[in-house]
């Protein structure tokens, strides 16, 4: 990226200006414009909070180079008629105890005035601890983690997978076999990732898309004598491993199920969705997976379709015996014969969908929210008893910002205003309309409750957004970084679009005039 203007001929003048020239360009210097551009980015994000009053907070943490966890804290609220997502601070810490993350997270609060009677949502995500079952955000990305260790078959199947990428990394001539293999046409091998689900998703899709042609050069590579006998020897183990029947099929499924998770994913992350649109996207991901149940003949079909010949791996082998355990009065329990192809449906394909759908289920906390708010998305079609209902449920709810009476009052009105607007679909929308059209006034109540909703935490993208680039400025180097440093030069980074927006005019000023230096004649 090219220096402005201003900046490449600030340097050309005084960059070499030598003893007596100040340059302003010194360590010390820029330290101090960080902490003083950071510190009115920090201030313009607590006017908004206290602006907007309602909000919501996000609490994760991640451990940097030098060994400190750092809770990072993300704020949601409003932002004239928009929802913004904003990083204010990495805390350490040294305990994730319940009390600890609480104290943390109130004495954050209080030392910033931001009144905690005023948080609509909190989310701890991977921290059941804070409530004792997993009420936070939804996260895709953690039910993945849990899925991939559900059974011995599908730790293998990833290990194998990650196998694959270790092996080819390893040297760039088996990468050049690989890539002269593959052509240009296709992705190759992808390693996976412990925090990021999608590199998954990244890893399979390259296997699936090149299976054959990776098969190849494994082959290839097997046979060659140029290379060491160990070498050939694990090229030969990996090609086998990709004739069993329980690789093939399991790289057609998890294609088509991460093909799905990964795009409701990043739907999910979007920081305009909203929990109503959320919660249907999750719905009806569950469904498609539920379906899938009935789908195992037609994944077997489509892997052995590529390999007619080969069988499951005890395919040459008896059918083993598997004990269950039937509910009877008298007797010992029936031993029952299970053929390779029931045994791998029953201890591997319906134990991962349904270990899908389980997870999916209990780390699900959008339902009750729906439940409350979706009487506005269906003010246009609700029977009046049941109106009345869902007000005054809403309104218990909330009963320090609604009032019962006003919101059914005001609910009604509504109705009939926007009865005509097709275009406003989703609560985000209809609360656009309140805003250009200067409306508070009118429904108080109603901008309140929309309010409230909208500013539910929903992504998880924010925390991501402060991790990543956490990995990427506190890295080995600048290890010894100070805390304070360290949180204002994130503010500045990840909060630039604040920072365009502040005026420093008057801060320039006062910095010039504290550093000039005048000479007596």
């Amino acid at each position: 990226m090219s220096l402005t203007p201003f900046l490449e001929e600030h340097l050309k003048v005084y960059r070499n200006a030598g003893k007596g020239n100040p340059s302003y360009l010194s360590a010390y210097i820029c330290e101090e414009f960080i902490e003083i551009i950071g510190q009115q980015v920090f201030c313009a994000i607590l006017e908004e909070i206290k602006e907007s009053k309602y909000y919501s907070i996000r609490v994760d943490s991640t451990p940097d180079i030098s060994h400190i966890d750092q809770l990072t804290f993300t704020n949601r609220y409003i932002r004239g008629s928009e929802p913004g997502e904003h990083f204010l601070k990495f805390i350490p810490i040294f305990s994730h105890g319940a009390k600890n993350l609480a104290d943390t997270v109130v004495e954050f609060l209080q030392e910033n005035n931001i009144p905690l009677s005023n948080c609509r949502g909190q989310s701890y995500d991977n921290a059941s601890n804070m409530s004792g079952r997993y009420t936070g955000l939804h996260s895709l990305n953690l039910v993945g983690v849990k899925v991939a260790e559900c059974g011995p078959q599908i730790v293998s199947f990833f290990d194998f997978i990650q196998h694959l990428y270790s092996f080819f990394s390893a040297s760039t001539h088996r990468w050049n076999v690989l890539t002269s293999s593959l052509g240009k046409n296709h992705i190759v091998v992808k390693c996976l990732s412990g925090t990021r689900w999608s590199a998954h998703f990244d890893a399979v899709t390259a296997l699936h898309g090149g299976f054959e042609k990776i098969q190849d050069a494994l082959d290839a590579l097997a046979v060659d004598a140029d290379h060491k006998w160990n070498t050939r020897r694990e090229a030969e183990g990996l090609s086998k491993k990709m004739e069993k029947l329980e690789i093939i099929f399991l790289t057609i499924l998890w294609n088509d199920i991460l093909g799905r998770v990964n795009k409701t994913s990043k739907i999910l992350l979007s920081k305009n969705v909203d929990i109503l649109v959320a919660n249907d996207l999750l719905k009806s991901l569950k469904v498609y997976l539920q379906e899938m149940r009935d789908k195992f003949s037609e994944y077997e079909a489509k892997a052995k379709s590529r390999c007619p010949d080969l069988k499951y791996s005890d395919g040459d082998k008896r059918a083993r015996k598997r004990s269950m355990h039937l509910t009877r009065y008298y007797g010992l329990p029936e031993q029952i014969l299970l053929h390779e192809t029931e045994k791998f449906k029953v201890e591997t394909y319906l134990p991962l969908l349904d270990s899908l759908n389980s997870h999916l289920t209990e780390r699900e906390a959008y339902e009750s929210i729906e439940n409350l708010f979706s009487l506005f998305s269906q003010l246009k079609t609700i029977d009046c008893n049941e109106f009345s209902q869902r007000c005054e449920k809403l309104a218990n709810a909330y009963h320090e910002d609604l009032d019962y009476n006003e919101l059914l009052n005001e609910c009604k009105q509504f109705k009939h205003y926007i009865v005509h607007d097709e275009e406003y679909k989703t609560l985000p929308d209809v609360y656009r309309k309140l805003i250009p059209d200067k409306l508070k006034s009118v429904f108080p109540n109603v901008e309140i409750a929309l309010k409230i909703f909208i500013c539910m935490m929903v992504t998880n993208c924010t925390r991501e957004c402060s991790f990543s680039r956490l990995k990427l400025t506190k890295y080995h180097l600048r290890s010894t970084m100070g805390q304070q440093g360290l949180n204002l030069l994130f503010l500045v980074c990840i909060e630039s679009d604040i920072l365009k927006n502040i005026d420093f005019q008057p801060i320039i000023k006062q910095f010039s005039a504290i550093k000039c230096r005048k000479f007596s004649s």
